[in-house]
């Protein structure tokens, strides 16, 4: 009777520690896919379900043997086939995730395993490897909360995710296979231990425990080198980006200011051929031509809203945008606001959310199409607020922008660059949704 209720007891403590095993792995291919949030309710059926199912099996095989090579295989088959159906994408890199998460915590494992041998070698093969003791089920749950807790250190950064790491997936494989034929090796040390009741063991053991510990230190270093440079590859990634949008945007400016150029141009010409007309008294042909200059072009009125020529400029040139796109466009701004931001954050500022604006507005197939851009100063705080109205939101997953914008890998960084911007005065981004409308407010200090 107390045998059964200690096994039972040892399967319980197992199942947990291999349902948390497999959560903890699929929770790591999600997060690095931007897809921890997102998942449909049938994902997280067959997820929980794998999680549930698979570990019962795990934590069965365990309470029979301290590792299985047949099981740990199974496992990773299982695991990859779990989250391509739910990821469906990116194969080869949720593959070399699960591969490496899987094997490093078998050796972790396996490092404790050598520590017990060391400790208690005589009885480490009847207690521990074959049997179903409480150390067992300790040693197991120490290696997944030391590899959990390193992971989460490694990947502290939020804006690293699989679109970086991803492109590294040929030497992610390599590595993998590196860890595979380490973990098979001393998974063999540990048999011919078993097996080896001579007077070395202890030794033996103790040299071998000294060079897994000095391959996982590495490994585990290894990996810190490779994420911090991917971090950094991101990151030079991004301001490039940004450099691109800003140059667009300043290129707009530069076309618009050349084109108001050319207008006062014509203008000027226009002008000088009706004073001739005038001299001349050609009254009719004066109102024929009139009439031929307004079909050649409307000048439009260049309205000073705030104390900013760049901003000025912007405003102008968006509302014509948005008015040819049959979007209505409403400002409520304060007389000749005063704006804390430098000319080109200005242009980066009020260029990518007008054209996210215009884009949302020309992607709405029903409905009215609105445009408001609201300013305000009270003391020392500046407040914009840029309000569309639209049928899809942008979501932010895990710290990134998302859009249904086919642009490739530009598409988010607007918002992105916006928030950056905002940051670095120490100012606050916020955002409303809902009733057909998407609204970005910032607020600024000087």
């Amino acid at each position: 009777m107390e045998q059964g209720i200690m096994y039972i007891s040892g399967l319980g403590l197992q199942w947990l520690v291999s349902v948390f095993e497999i959560w903890y792995g699929f929770r790591l291919v999600l997060y690095l896919t931007d897809l921890t949030d997102s998942i449909k309710l049938w994902g997280n059926i067959l997820r929980w379900a794998g999680i549930i199912v698979f570990g019962s099996l795990l934590a069965f095989n365990r309470t029979i043997a301290f590792f299985s090579f047949g099981m740990f295989v199974l496992q990773i088959i299982f695991s990859i086939l779990c989250m391509l159906c739910i990821v469906r994408r990116k194969p080869a890199f949720i593959s070399c995730v699960i591969i490496t998460y899987y094997t490093m915590v078998a050796l972790q494992d396996f490092a404790f395993a050598f520590i017990g041998m060391i400790y208690d070698s005589s009885s480490f093969e009847q207690i521990i490897y074959f049997g179903d003791s409480i150390w067992k089920s300790i040693i197991y749950f120490t290696s997944r909360l030391f590899v959990s807790l390193l992971i989460g250190v490694l990947l502290r950064k939020k804006d690293l995710s699989g679109d970086v790491l991803g492109a590294y997936w040929k030497p992610f494989l390599a590595f993998d296979l590196f860890l595979l034929f380490v973990m098979r090796t001393y998974q063999t040390f540990i048999i011919v231990l078993l097996n080896d009741k001579g007077q070395y063991i202890e030794i033996m053991t103790k040299e071998i425990l000294a060079s897994l510990i000095f391959l996982l230190a590495m490994a585990y270093v290894t990996a810190f080198l490779f994420l911090k440079n991917s971090y950094t590859a991101n990151q030079n990634n991004f301001l490039l980006l940004q450099e691109k949008l800003l140059k667009e945007k300043y290129k707009e400016v530069a076309a618009e200011i050349e084109n108001q150029h050319k207008v006062v141009h014509d203008v000027k010409h226009h002008l000088l051929v009706l004073q001739g007309l005038l001299k001349e008294k050609e009254i009719q042909r004066m109102d024929a031509y009139l009439a031929d200059v307004e079909k050649e072009f409307t000048v439009s009125e260049m309205k000073k809203w705030t104390e900013n020529e760049i901003v000025n400029l912007i405003l102008n040139q968006k509302i014509v945008s948005a008015q040819k796109a049959g979007i209505s466009f409403r400002t409520d701004i304060e007389e000749r606001v005063a704006i804390p931001v430098s000319d080109s954050e200005n242009c980066a500022i009020f260029g990518n959310l007008l054209d996210n604006a215009i884009e949302a507005c020309e992607r709405t197939e029903s409905g009215e199409k609105w445009i408001h851009v609201k300013m305000r100063r009270q003391g020392r705080m500046f407040m914009l607020e840029v309000a569309n109205s639209t049928e899809t939101f942008p979501q932010k997953v895990n710290g990134k922008w998302t859009s249904s914008k086919q642009e490739g890998q530009m598409h988010g960084y607007g918002l992105k660059s916006v928030e950056d911007i905002v940051k670095r005065h120490k100012g606050i981004v916020s955002y409303k949704t809902g009733a057909g409308k998407f609204a970005v407010i910032i607020t600024l200090f000087d």
